[in-house]
């Protein structure tokens, strides 16, 4: 299972981790599934400084 993310802004590339994301809002993201028909869902709920 992994975690995803959403970044507010452009992307702006680093050379070490491919994205520099010093000083941008990151949110995590939660995809939920309906057991019925598998229609996917996401929301981007938390907000974390970087």
């Amino acid at each position: 299972m992994s975690s995803e993310t959403w970044v507010s802004g452009k992307p702006v590339k680093s050379y070490l981790s491919g994205l520099n994301l010093k000083g941008k809002v990151v949110y995590e993201v939660v995809t939920f599934r309906c057991s019925a028909c598998g229609y996917l869902d996401s929301y981007a709920l938390s907000r974390q400084s970087r």
